[in-house]
């Protein structure tokens, strides 16, 4: 958490600087998080800037904790069982000098000194310097029976599987598992990320969704009011075509009726010549049925064929 509360020659916050600078570009997301609420057994504080361009067009979330400090996993799911390797505990002039320094410091009012682990808490952070002494994070049994993390264990507290293989001696074994990101923590992150993408991809999903619907249904709207538009215009025609008929029929009625009669049915061969009204009237003396909404056209086609 150091990066919050640095500071240039100038006075200035190193993360103001470093969110001014970021901001021109991206979509940032500054996140103060702990490992232990990740799945990792390790109170590791660390500070996550989250940034995406802006032409991207996504703007980063908080990662939220996966519990509540309750149930962060302990030192006690990763220390190794009884018997350990007399290596690992400190001498008795080690464990004086941890007392003295402590005394010292009490009086200073200044430092922490030696830090031993609660097993029902999650760890201390595990630094890269642990490989000197042990003392960030020391495991206590009595006033004479102190010991450092054996190499399994500091894995165990980074979350690094027991199969896991490092390559070195136990100075750079120590040195990689303390500078490492927690392995359950970068996976978080990981899926976090993911997580962003996604909410953003569904986002422009059904936007696009939406706009398809919305074109669809402007589309059917179209069609229907088009339509609409084409049945009123047929109807309006039907009407005005009918009501022509209807006074065509009026006007020539008695003229066709003489006319049809001095003509002998058999004679006809081409009802083209005719008027509609004739047409009407010759079907009307076939005695056939529906036929006086019938156009010209339609009322030839019923003659002929009866």
């Amino acid at each position: 958490m150091g990066i919050l509360s640095m500071k240039n020659e100038k006075n200035e916050l190193c993360i103001d600087i470093i969110s001014s600078l970021l901001s021109e570009n991206y979509n940032i997301k500054i996140s103060k998080l702990y490992a232990s609420d990740f799945n990792v057994p390790q109170n590791r504080r660390r500070v996550l800037i989250f940034g995406i361009k802006k032409d991207v067009n996504i703007f980063p979330i908080d990662l939220k904790p996966l519990y509540d400090q309750s149930k962060r996993p302990t030192v006690s799911t990763i220390l190794q069982p009884e018997p350990i390797d007399a290596k690992y505990f400190l001498s008795i002039k080690a464990i004086e000098g941890i007392k003295k320094k402590k005394e010292r410091m009490l009086k200073e009012r200044k430092g922490f000194g030696a830090q031993f682990l609660k097993l029902d808490k999650p760890s201390y952070t595990i630094p890269a310097r642990y490989w000197k002494d042990g003392y960030d994070a020391l495991v206590y049994y009595n006033e004479n029976s102190i010991r450092r993390l054996t190499i399994l264990e500091l894995q165990r507290i980074q979350t690094f599987p027991d199969k896991y293989e490092f390559v070195g001696s136990n100075k750079d074994i120590i040195i990689q598992i303390g500078n490492a990101v927690a392995v359950n923590f970068a996976y978080e992150i990981s899926k976090h990320i993911i997580h962003m993408l996604k909410l953003t991809t569904n986002e422009s999903e059904n936007e696009s969704e939406n706009e398809s619907e919305n074109e669809s249904e402007n589309e059917s709207e179209n069609e229907s009011e088009n339509e609409s538009e084409n049945e009123s215009e047929n109807e309006s025609e039907n009407k005005s075509e009918n009501e022509s008929e209807n006074e065509s029929e009026n006007e020539s009625e008695n003229e066709s009726e003489n006319e049809s009669e001095n003509e002998s049915e058999n004679e006809i061969t081409d009802y083209n010549k005719f008027t509609v009204a004739n047409l009407k009237i010759l079907c009307k003396k076939k005695n056939l049925k529906l036929y006086s909404k019938l156009k010209k056209s339609e009322l030839i086609k019923l003659l002929t064929k009866n």
